[in-house]
């Protein structure tokens, strides 16, 4: 889903980033439980990625601010989090100085109440939402937390020729990995940080993608090589135009994906035709079943149980869940069987098993009168993955 607004006055405009943030924020719910696959195959083709980063920025100013931090000197490894967290609400400062009515700034929300008392500053702070991709692209190259890795290096700087006791940092002496050609100060709250990359951060950025052992043979690393044209229309769908020129291996998990994302599709439609019998929204049915019937004539093909089993042997070592491999193995058989009565009861199964003490929208349907279902595909954090495309590419376009 794409949301997009114009300009507004400053209250209207942090009434609809207040929107946005609650959209993008964890929790959404997902009926059908399909969360697993969903996420084995964005781990596979945009590894590092997640559904709450929103700029390429911040894996360019981390690493830098936590090598920063690793300079002072601590008594606690508690002190280090508590430098952490100031530290980022500072960096929520700067940002918001030069970026004022962007979006994806986090703790923009909060960062008033949080100078005042930090631990009113998010939940999921940058470190958090960051630190897979910091990993995967080896801009943090310890298996240990930010925190402790500071911490160390703090002892180590304060303890001079003391060697930490578990070695070096993953066999590296420099546990942070950061473009050292550009300088940063975080502490100066009167001077902003512009989310755009600087040229050298762009290109260091890019090198650390397309090199690091975790995600150099990635798609995002070979959308990055090749100079294709992304944009902020350009759709998941769209890339198979680029993956048939690509080995035989990436044509393949593109399939899957895009079988899967269909399969999973169809299922979101049938689930909200169920809901609309149950709440006796005719129109609501009857709409959903016409989009159904287009759809299927679509991919019948290509939705089948041997595709569907393809899938759930390939991510076997990783999605090693059985009642989801069986629900998968059930529905697929029962689409193709056309037999929707029986289809209703597994997905009624199914959300009380995952929502379990939560309220199952089926269960209570006369409770919901917004109808927000989603009934899309799957995109596997596309809708991120072009933005931090196209922010690199900007930026070593950056004179």
């Amino acid at each position: 889903m794409n949301v997009g607004f114009l300009s507004f006055d400053p209250d209207s405009f942090k009434t609809i980033r207040e929107i946005l943030q609650k959209i993008r924020e964890p929790g959404a719910l997902d009926e059908i439980g399909i969360g697993r696959y969903r996420d084995a195959f964005a781990e596979e083709l945009f590894p590092g990625m997640s559904t709450l980063q929103h700029h390429a920025k911040y894996f360019v100013l981390l690493p830098a601010l936590f090598n920063d931090l690793s300079q002072g000197s601590y008594k606690s490894i508690k002190d280090v989090r508590e430098a952490v967290i100031k530290s980022e609400i500072n960096l929520t400062q700067k940002l918001l100085l030069v970026n004022e009515n962007a979006t994806g700034i986090t703790g923009s929300l909060v960062v008033e109440e949080a100078k005042k008392n930090p631990k009113k500053y998010v939940k999921y702070d940058p470190t958090y939402i960051y630190m897979s991709g910091l990993r995967t692209f080896e801009l943090v190259n310890s298996k240990m937390s930010a925190n402790q890795i500071i911490w160390y290096m703090s002892q180590q700087k304060r303890d001079k020729g003391t060697e930490h006791k578990n070695g070096s940092f993953g066999g590296l002496d420099q546990p942070f990995s950061f473009c050292r050609s550009v300088k940063y100060d975080f502490n100066d709250l009167t001077k902003g940080i512009s989310l755009k990359l600087e040229k050298e951060e762009a290109a260091f950025l890019k090198e650390r993608i397309e090199n690091s052992i975790s995600s150099k043979d990635s798609f995002l690393a070979h959308l990055l090589r090749k100079n294709y044209l992304i944009t902020m229309k350009t759709e998941y769908e769209d890339l198979e135009a680029f993956v048939k020129e690509w080995d035989e291996k990436f044509q393949t998990v593109y399939k899957m994906s895009m079988v899967f994302s269909r399969f999973v599709e169809l299922l979101r439609i049938r689930y909200l035709i169920y809901f609309a019998i149950l709440d006796k929204q005719t129109q609501l049915k009857e709409e959903n079943e016409r989009k159904f019937e287009e759809l299927w004539a679509k991919y019948k093909d290509t939705v089948t149980p041997a595709a569907i089993e393809n899938i759930i042997l390939y991510f076997q070592q990783r999605v090693d869940n059985k009642k989801i491999q069986e629900f998968c193995r059930d529905t697929v058989d029962l689409l193709c069987k056309r037999n929707f009565d029986e289809l209703n009861n597994r997905l009624l199964l199914r959300e009380r098993e995952i929502k379990k003490d939560s309220v199952c929208k089926l269960d209570k349907h006369d409770q919901y009168t917004d109808h927000n279902f989603n009934v899309d595909g799957l995109n596997y954090r596309w809708d991120l993955v072009k933005v931090i495309i196209s922010e690199i590419r900007e930026g070593i376009k950056h004179e």
